[in-house]
């Protein structure tokens, strides 16, 4: 979201306050104007709307800007707070967690990993939508497990972490 601030600690937030009409959630700010300016970047039916509804009741126009402001900063410090459920050593707490981390992957065998990508290949088709594209991860872990192999630098970042 452009112009949105955060995560911010409290005396910076104070001060994107200071400045214009802002919606706060969490550690996260945007100000009113931001997004308006983000609404009439999303389609010609949304600036149509806002064109119309700004003309019959100016009020609502800035309602509905504060509100889709209050929507975005409460997504932002919501999505800020995911984390992995991981213990002390980085592994998973719930054992059927799949290996999603660059030091689990590089460990990873393919025949594993097909298993995995089948068991998950549903969920996985909603936001890829083309199954090329699946299997398109198994090509990447290829090349994530050669580079961990063949680049010193990849290797220490990814056993480091």
């Amino acid at each position: 979201m452009s112009g949105m601030v955060g995560p911010l600690k409290d005396k910076e937030l104070e001060r994107a306050v200071e400045m214009d009409p802002t919606q706060v959630c969490g550690a996260f700010a945007l100000t009113i104007e931001n997004a308006s300016i983000c609404m009439a970047g999303t389609s010609v039916w949304v600036c149509e709307t806002m064109a119309r509804i700004g003309r019959e009741d100016d009020s609502e126009l800035d309602r509905i800007a504060r509100c889709t402001a209050r929507v975005f900063v409460q997504a932002a410090d919501g999505i800020s707070k995911i984390v992995t459920e991981r213990n002390d050593v980085n592994q998973p707490f719930v054992s059927s967690t799949p290996k999603v981390l660059p030091h689990q992957l590089i460990n990873v065998n393919m025949t594993t990993f097909a298993k995995i990508l089948d068991h998950h290949r549903s969920r996985l088709l909603r936001h890829y939508k083309v199954p090329e594209h699946v299997e398109a991860i198994g090509d990447q872990l290829v090349q994530l497990q050669r580079a961990f192999r063949k680049e010193e630098p990849l290797r220490e970042m990814i056993l480091d972490n």
